[in-house]
C-alpha cells in the first residue's frame, strides 16, 4: 500500500511538498522549509504510515507549519485513515 500526500497552499493550489509513504518506506521527512509568504511547511515535518492490522492503516503528520506568522505544532496528527474495505489508493489533497 502506498499513500501520496500533498501539502498545498492555498488548498488545491500549489503543492509545496509532495511525498509518499508505504509499507516499504513508512516515514518521510521534509529536509528544508518550503512555502510562500503566508504558509511555510517547516523542515523536519514528518509523514508516517502506521499499519493497524487487517489491512487498515493511518497516515500521520508530526512537525510544524507556520501560517500567517503563527506556528502550529503537530504530533501524530492523523491526516488519512484507511480500512481494509478501501479499494482505491488514497490521495490526501490538502492539509
Amino acid at each position: 500500500m502506498t499513500t501520496l500526500v500533498k501539502f498545498m497552499a492555498p488548498p488545491n493550489g500549489i503543492a509545496w511538498y509532495t511525498t509518499s509513504v508505504s509499507t516499504g518506506n513508512p516515514t518521510t521527512t521534509l529536509a528544508s522549509s518550503v512555502g510562500n509568504g503566508v504558509v511555510t511547511f517547516m523542515a523536519g515535518l514528518t509523514v508516517t504510515l502506521t499499519q493497524l492490522g487487517g489491512g487498515s492503516y493511518n497516515v500521520t503528520m508530526s512537525g510544524q507549519i507556520k501560517d500567517n506568522n503563527s506556528l502550529y505544532n503537530y504530533a501524530g496528527q492523523v491526516i488519512y485513515m484507511s480500512t481494509a474495505a478501501a479499494l482505491a489508493q488514497p490521495v490526501v489533497e490538502s492539509v
